[in-house]
């Protein structure tokens, strides 16, 4: 029985499926890896980035974006 989803190793993402989820480029994904931002972990030589860091990076970010928007229209009233 395969109990692996995407060939990767207890669902963790590769940087490929991160690009795809984010829609952003490879290069942008292992820049959040090198300041931090995105946990990940190696594997080999490639990174594996976990379903729930991505989740949570993800939620932050919604969070930064709404406080922002709620400062913003605080500021213009």
């Amino acid at each position: 029985m395969n109990t692996q989803t995407n060939g990767n190793d207890e669902g963790a993402l590769t940087i490929t499926d991160v690009c795809a989820q984010l829609k952003i480029k490879k290069g942008t994904v292992y820049q959040l890896i090198r300041t931090g931002a995105l946990p990940a972990f190696r594997l080999g030589r490639t990174y594996r980035i976990e379903q729930e860091d991505l989740q949570h990076f993800k939620d932050t970010r919604k969070a930064v974006v709404a406080a922002a928007a709620n400062g913003a229209t605080a500021s213009q009233g």
